[in-house]
């Protein structure tokens, strides 16, 4: 494998990876409760958001996950008992 085939390939993949991280853009979140822009940077605010993503909203202080979705919702917590 020469160095011009190993540099196109490693080109390739790190373009792939901007395109796909591009498509999902994070930064582009707002809140599901009252629509205020979810920071880019984010403060987890337990151990769970922590670990699995997620933040609380600053406006409001809805917690939602990674995707910018609501929380409680995605994890089926919504349910009365």
């Amino acid at each position: 494998m020469t160095f011009t085939t190993m540099l196109a390939m490693t080109a390739g993949g790190a373009a792939a990876l901007a395109v796909m991280h591009l498509i999902d853009r994070p930064w582009l979140r707002n809140c599901p409760r009252c629509d205020e822009p979810i920071p880019a940077l984010r403060r987890p605010a337990s151990f769970g958001q922590f670990v699995f993503g997620g933040t609380t909203c600053s406006s409001c202080g809805h917690e939602v996950d990674g995707m910018g979705h609501d929380h409680r919702a995605a994890h089926g917590l919504n349910k009365t008992a």
